[in-house]
């Protein structure tokens, strides 16, 4: 039966508890749930998948215990007697999206599968020792107080970088070069397999630095007087083969920062005052990431690691910003990023400048000499791919949100297509409906900063407004395939209601009128003329502009403050020919009604 939680959403509706699970029932009755949780708890989930009772010898804490695992990755033991309550425990993040769980022929091990793969539980608890107990003790920067790193890390900055609720990031990385010739990257073991297009792959002992500061300030976001140091986090390709992370939470006299320890981070939570360009204030709140939390994101089939890639390099850095670029080279002033890291040697093969102008690269969402298209699928690269690829852990929606995935792919699965999860209350839902942002799922989750709902569905509180606008344009434009083609052809960044050019006639009227979005336009695109004592007004119509729906609202008055739509009732103007149509540009004549002495027109858009 489905679970005993009440199901709650953030356009009013709600799905109440339990409930036929839909299954059919061919032996026995539907039970209810032993353990049930929301999405929104704390610890939560979503999608339990299979459970078993464990009975062998390998895992002794575990005798007689409900093993039950999530889509989200997470493990739980449940200490069930019928009859009283049962104690939940969680175990751990497998990092994984957990499709299945059972337990092996002989009883001993509690197997689970996700999409490519099978996994197995074991004991490490007792083998694994803690990185060291303050971010001075790792070493990694020459200077807290200005957050120099050491020799050997080097710096670099994703072109369209995740978004983490207005923090600003500096990321570093490692790669051991000390097993042949000390500060060489000689040996094969010392250098990151390159890819143009997918994950790279890096060398054990790899580490990867991000850290994160908050500005409290936002009229001056960059005063480095004003940035409060939060956290830093670490991920480490281990001997192993296996990665794993730790983060380190600032002190509040920002002189050091102390190890979080595994397990839950609640309260760890960090409460900050942020003074807004008027004056005016707000308390921003600071989630810092569990351990296994970090492997939320940092999926298998994005290669562990999610910043570097290929794309996301291509394009220069100002490394005079950062010192420590490398331990065996200066670092340059300012230099595309791939070839810096060609030139140190740090790659397994050469790559030159004329081959690096024709990768594909991302796009910054605030880049506007980008389409707005190439900067939403960038977003949705950095920001939804680690889940949204094939083998990925999203479930919930499985378009592929890699930028490498072009858009009309029939495995894209993202304009037009039905959600598989539940609708949120709109109106014939779409993950994107073309030109109806509203009822777009996508949209209406990256919106969203309520947790059952938002997307991503972790390390959100606050809007990215910069990107939720640039998104809404770009499925407002979608509807209109001839204004999206034009707007594209042209440079014209914004949607239909916006004024690229700051004329006062917006975008979907230039392209039903025919005039450039991207130059201002003045009155000569509505001509009157007075013919056998009749006032004609003629307005040049685009055909392809018709042939969207676009259509404009036209209306008149005598007296400034009563307003009619044109042709209706109490208007003055009347329509007297129209020569366009579908396809068809033309010219439309509107008339003024006789014994009229004066009159007011306007137009805007209607659609």
């Amino acid at each position: 039966r489905e679970s005993n939680v009440l199901q709650e959403y953030e356009t009013g509706v709600s799905q109440a508890p339990g409930g036929n699970s839909g299954a059919p029932v061919y032996l026995g009755t539907e039970t209810d749930p032993v353990f049930g949780y929301s999405h929104t708890d704390s610890p939560g989930g979503r999608s339990a998948s299979g459970g078993v009772f464990y009975y062998g010898s390998q895992l002794s804490t575990l005798v007689g215990k409900l093993i039950g695992g999530d889509h989200d990755g997470d493990i739980w033991s449940v200490d069930y007697k019928a009859g009283g309550t049962p104690v939940v425990t969680h175990l751990l993040n497998s990092g994984v999206n957990i499709r299945q769980m059972t337990a092996s022929p002989d009883g001993e091990d509690i197997l689970w599968v996700n999409a490519s793969k099978i996994y197995r539980l074991v004991d490490v608890s007792a083998s694994t020792p803690e990185p060291p107990a303050t971010l001075s003790a790792t070493g990694a920067f020459a200077s807290l107080g200005t957050l120099e790193p050491r020799d050997g890390l080097i710096s670099f900055d994703p072109i369209a970088p995740l978004w983490s609720d207005r923090a600003k990031k500096y990321r570093y990385i490692a790669v051991p070069n000390d097993m042949g010739i000390d500060g060489d990257y000689d040996l094969a073991n010392e250098k990151i397999v390159f890819s143009e297009t997918g994950p790279w792959t890096y060398p054990q002992g790899t580490v990867f630095v991000k850290h994160f500061s908050l500005p409290l300030d936002e009229g001056d976001p960059d005063n480095p007087a004003t940035l409060f140091k939060l956290e830093t986090r670490f991920i480490v390709h281990g001997d192993d083969g296996e990665y794993y992370g730790f983060t380190y939470k600032w002190r509040d006299d920002q002189t050091d920062a102390d190890l979080i320890p595994a397990g839950d981070t609640i309260s760890f939570q960090k409460n900050l005052t942020v003074t807004r360009s008027d004056d005016s204030t707000y308390v921003q709140s600071w989630h810092f990431p569990t351990r296994t939390q970090c492997f939320d994101c940092h999926q298998p089939s994005s290669g562990f690691v999610l910043g570097p890639r290929a794309r996301q390099l291509n394009r220069d850095w100002d490394y005079s910003t950062t010192t420590g670029s490398s331990s065996n080279a200066s670092a340059a002033v300012e230099a595309n990023q791939l070839m810096t890291l060609d030139q140190l040697g740090i790659l397994d093969r050469d790559i030159s400048v004329s081959e690096v102008t024709t990768y594909l690269t991302s796009a910054n969402i605030a880049d506007e000499t980008a389409t707005l298209e190439h900067r939403v699928l960038s977003y949705l690269d950095s920001n939804c791919a680690n889940c949204h690829q094939p083998s990925g852990a999203a479930g919930r929606a499985d378009f592929d949100a890699l930028l490498t995935t072009p858009l009309n792919d029939p495995s894209k699965r993202l304009i037009g297509y039905s959600p598989q999860a539940e609708g949120l209350g709109l109106t014939d839902p779409l993950i994107v409906k073309p030109g109806d942002p509203l009822n777009s799922l996508l949209y209406h989750r990256d919106s969203s900063v309520d947790p059952a709902i938002m997307m991503p569905p972790l390390a959100k509180t606050i809007d990215h407004d910069e990107y939720v606008a640039v998104l809404y344009k770009w499925i407002e434009r979608i509807g209109y395939a001839n204004f999206d083609a034009n707007a594209t052809a042209t440079g014209v960044i914004g949607g239909l209601r916006d004024d690229d050019d700051l004329d006062g006639i917006v975008n979907g009227l230039e392209f039903y009128f025919g005039t450039d979005a991207n130059q201002w336009t003045g009155g000569e695109w509505l001509t009157g003329q007075a013919v056998g004592g009749v006032v004609q007004y003629q307005i040049p119509v685009n055909g392809d502009a018709v042939a969207d729906g676009i259509t404009p609202s036209i209306q008149d008055s005598v007296n400034l403050v009563d307003w009619y739509e044109a042709g209706t009732t109490n208007s003055i103007l009347s329509l007297g020919s129209d020569t366009s149509g579908v396809g068809v540009s033309g010219t439309q004549v509107w008339e003024v009604l006789p014994g009229n002495e004066r009159g007011f027109l306007r137009m805007g858009l209607s659609n």
